[in-house]
């Protein structure tokens, strides 16, 4: 299972509509559908660099339940004079919480400029935590933090507009670590047990997760990125795209399909993807040997993929977005979900989030895999 995905692409919220979902947080939280709130009815400002005490651990499922439930409104995160328009966070999940990685943007002119912020909200916590405010405004919108066991991994600009970016990492508690600096912003960030490997402007490179000697892989400057075993999947998103690999060590690179790949995850031993034009994307799978098959057809506009064993999940569509579901053998598509600007997924091993514009939310996993259809697609 794919424990951590993050958003590739993400959308902006007009003033009219972050006002609109502040009130409607405010109503949400004080009917007990989301998050505690102080004695005025509203979250309390995320506090910086804050340690959850041990008496707020969870297990992972208590995340989650039967029904979708928001678990943070990021939107009271943000400073008012950001509210003007904010981005859709992308996130990630480990077993001390959740992540999630804010932008915001100002008029034109505003006293308090554009900015950005990774946050955590940690299990049993009602208030997030501010780990790191992100120089640059982060580091663009593909797979722009990854999320290990340890630590939480992102981008940003270097100040003074160099155009020269870096890695950072940092766990709860601690301050952010650079691990590398970059050629223009880093972008299409994963990991595994030793590495974080991301995309800049000279190609595909490594560095290790504790810091030291940066190694390009390849040239290529791939909009995603996947790592299984010793193997990176590098795809690109452009009609002229395909799907490669390449040792995590770098070595030759080996084309597996000739077309254009988004999202590259892990299918049970196989590797699949979303490809075609975004009004008309497919669900892809390469199985070891084989050539690439089609699991379902007809995704309008897809967003993110991720894989729990049983099911696919992927958010399609442009303002409502939906939340759909794909068996594992592919076929029908079905809706189970309709949403607001939602994005970015994730999951761990009882639960299903994802970010939208209302805040981020999760749902079991069980109840998203057997939620009754919206609407259904013939798929494949």
């Amino acid at each position: 299972m794919q424990s951590t995905v993050t958003g590739r692409r993400r959308g902006l919220l007009s003033l009219a509509v972050v006002q609109l979902l502040a009130t409607a947080a405010c109503s949400a939280t004080s009917s007990g559908s989301g998050p505690p709130a102080n004695s005025n009815g509203t979250k309390a400002q995320p506090r910086e660099n804050a340690d959850a005490s041990a008496a707020d651990a969870m297990q992972p499922h208590a995340r989650c339940g039967n029904t979708p439930e928001r678990l943070v409104d990021y939107v009271l995160d943000v400073p008012d004079a950001g509210r003007s328009a904010i981005g859709v966070p992308s996130i990630g999940v480990n077993s001390t919480g959740i992540f999630y990685f804010l932008k915001w943007y100002t008029p034109i002119g505003a006293a308090e400029g554009p900015g950005a912020a990774l946050m955590h909200l940690p299990n049993g916590a009602s208030e997030p935590v501010r780990l790191a405010n992100v120089a640059g405004g982060a580091s663009g919108d593909r797979q722009d933090l990854v999320v290990t066991q340890t630590a939480a991994i992102y981008g940003e600009a270097q100040d003074g507009g160099s155009g020269e970016g870096a890695v950072l990492s940092v766990s709860s508690g601690k301050e952010p670590v650079t691990l590398a600096s970059t050629k223009g912003l880093a972008y299409a960030l994963v990991a595994d047990e030793h590495n974080v490997y991301f995309v800049d402007d000279e190609g595909t490179k490594s560095v290790p997760l504790s810091g030291g000697p940066v190694r390009t892989l390849a040239s290529r400057n791939s909009a995603s990125i996947l790592v299984s075993g010793s193997t990176l999947y590098l795809g690109d998103a452009t009609g002229q795209g395909n799907l490669v690999s390449v040792p995590i060590d770098g070595g030759p690179v080996t084309v597996l399909a000739s077309e254009s790949a988004l999202d590259p995850i892990m299918c049970g031993a196989s590797v699949c993807w979303l490809n075609g034009p975004a009004l008309a994307s497919r669900l892809r799978q390469l199985v070891p040997g084989g050539s690439p098959t089609t699991l379902a057809t007809g995704l309008s506009e897809p967003h993110d993929l991720i894989f729990d064993g049983n099911y696919f999940f992927t958010t399609i569509g442009a303002g409502v977005v939906f939340l759909a579901r794909i068996p594992a053998d592919g076929g029908r598509v079905d809706i189970i979900q309709q949403r607001g600007l939602a994005t970015s997924l994730a999951l761990d091993d009882a639960c299903l989030y994802w970010s939208e514009a209302s805040g981020i939310y999760s749902w079991a996993l069980s109840a998203a895999g057997q939620a009754p259809a919206i609407a259904s697609d013939g798929g494949s």
